[in-house]
């Protein structure tokens, strides 16, 4: 539980990048294409601001709950321009490093092992990392290449203080604020609430891993790495390595020497038979997330957040 001083300062960093912003055209675009609402003539003037790599280092400043939702924004298309979606994508990437000595205590902590007895090697930097945790490329005794994510160190005391912040805020602002209560700001909270603390349980992503693994089986260009038992726990996660590049690191040439029109099809079909048939689909799918491996398949990475689609189609995270 966050002290009053802790409070405050929460407080004091919301409220700021809230005044910075609100009366922005950014903010009023991303609500209306959220709505599909037309430009209102009679409403408030608004400032013009076009930084998009302002707003993205705030969020950075703001720390990883806001980092967390810089990525989600990256990857909305309906309610941010480009130019804001190219500079909240380096959000996937661009966090600062565990240190290594942290990332060792915490995989011996979780395994029950010393790291030279659980792993023939482990690589001391990072392969990526990102707002909940960083991956290292490790190879298992029996030889197994395996990708060993492992949780930011107080990660979820942080997120649960900012979100108790942000719920105190938004339900504060939905009784004393017509736009606030419009676009069911404490609704939009409690859904982002959901989504991060699923986020948080790595159990439940090895779980949705192996799930998508299985349904997707006879997708022969389609990989989903497979975690490791004994190895995934609630604070770290080992699975299958993947060998390849984002999907937009894909170069020019790389498509003249390649024909992808078949791949292409079938992460299509893959992704209607997650839809329609299995009611279970991988929900996150940005570039980070989405990579084209040295023999040609599409591997889908980070389980963490899944859509799981009802008969009438409502979707539940």
């Amino acid at each position: 539980m966050a002290t009053i001083p802790e409070k405050l300062s929460n407080y004091s960093k919301f409220i700021s990048f809230i005044y910075k912003y609100w009366n922005s055209d950014i903010f009023r675009s991303a609500a209306e294409n959220a709505f599909n609402e037309t430009k209102d003539d009679n409403a408030p003037e608004h400032h013009t601001y076009d930084n998009p790599e302002e707003l993205a280092e705030d969020l950075k400043k703001m720390g990883p709950t806001y980092v967390k939702l810089g990525q989600l924004l990256s990857t909305r298309p309906d309610l941010m321009p480009e130019s804001y979606m190219k500079a909240l994508e380096r959000l996937q990437d661009d966090v600062e490093e565990i240190p290594y000595a942290e990332v060792e205590k915490i995989v011996e902590e979780e395994t029950g092992q010393r790291m030279s007895k659980a792993f023939q090697s482990f690589d001391v930097q990072p392969l990526a990392s990102a707002s909940i945790g960083q991956v290292h490329r490790a190879v298992l005794r029996s030889g197994r290449q395996v990708a060993v994510k492992v949780q930011r160190p107080g990660i979820r005391k942080k997120f649960l203080e900012d979100l108790d912040t942000l719920k105190e805020i938004t339900d504060f602002a939905v009784k004393n604020n017509k736009t606030a209560k419009k676009y069911a700001a404490d609704q939009v909270l409690e859904e982002l609430r959901f989504i991060l603390l699923n986020e948080l349980d790595y159990v439940k992503e090895a779980e949705n891993l192996q799930t998508l693994g299985q349904n997707l089986t006879n997708y022969r260009k389609i990989f989903v790495p497979q975690p490791v038992a004994g190895y995934s726990t609630s604070k770290i996660l080992t699975m299958d390595f993947v060998e390849g590049r984002k999907i937009t690191a894909v170069t020019p040439l790389s498509r003249t020497e390649h024909n992808y029109n078949a791949l292409v099809d079938e992460l299509v079909a893959a992704y209607m038979k997650q839809i329609i048939i299995d009611g279970f689909a991988h929900a996150d799918p940005h570039p980070g997330n989405v990579h084209l491996t040295k023999d040609h398949k599409i591997a889908l990475m980070d389980l963490g957040m899944v859509a799981k689609f009802g008969p009438n189609f409502g979707i539940n995270y």
